[in-house]
C-alpha cells in the first residue's frame, strides 16, 4: 500500500466519505469525491463540509509528500483554515494541491533546525467536469511536532 493510500486507511472519517485517489507525485496530490445524495445540501450540491474534508484530506497527503515515512513519528495539527466558496459545487469533486521544490526544502528544512514546523498549503476543488473552473480553494495552515515519547 502506498503512502497517500495508507493516509486514506488511517482516518477514518475521510475513508468513510468515500475519498478517492486520483494521481500524485512528490510535489503534487489530486483527489475525488463523488458526489451521493448523503453529501449534498438543501440545494442538492455539494455540502460545504464535504468539500471541506476533501481539502483537508489533500491537505494532509501533501504532508506526507513533505516528510514521507517519518510522518508516522510526528504529529500535524491543522491550526486553522481559510475557505472561499466561489460556485455551487454541482458534481463529483476534484482537489489538487502542490507545493514547489523551494516550499518543499523550506519546510524540511525548518523542521530540520526547530524540531518543528509551520506552513500553508492551498488546494483548489474542481468539478469533474469542468477542471478548469475552481469551485472552491482552502487554505490550511499546518504545524508539525516531534511526537512526545510515550
Amino acid at each position: 500500500m502506498d503512502m497517500v493510500q495508507a493516509l486514506l486507511e488511517a482516518v477514518p472519517f475521510a475513508k468513510s466519505l468515500g475519498i478517492e485517489i486520483v494521481a500524485y507525485t512528490p510535489n503534487e496530490v489530486k483527489l475525488r469525491l463523488p458526489l451521493r445524495p448523503d453529501l449534498t445540501n438543501h440545494m442538492g450540491t455539494m455540502h460545504a463540509a464535504a468539500q471541506y474534508a476533501l481539502a483537508e484530506t489533500a491537505s494532509g497527503a501533501l504532508n506526507l509528500l513533505i516528510f514521507g515515512e517519518q510522518l508516522g513519528n510526528l504529529l500535524p495539527l491543522n491550526r486553522s483554515a481559510q475557505i472561499e466558496y466561489r460556485r455551487p459545487s454541482r458534481g463529483t469533486l476534484i482537489a489538487h494541491g502542490e507545493l514547489g521544490d523551494e516550499a518543499l526544502q523550506q519546510v524540511r528544512d525548518a523542521f530540520a533546525a526547530e524540531g518543528r514546523a509551520k506552513f500553508s498549503t492551498a488546494v483548489a476543488l474542481y468539478d469533474e467536469s469542468d477542471l478548469t473552473t475552481i469551485v472552491t480553494t482552502v487554505t490550511i495552515e499546518w504545524v508539525i511536532l516531534k511526537q512526545r515519547s510515550k
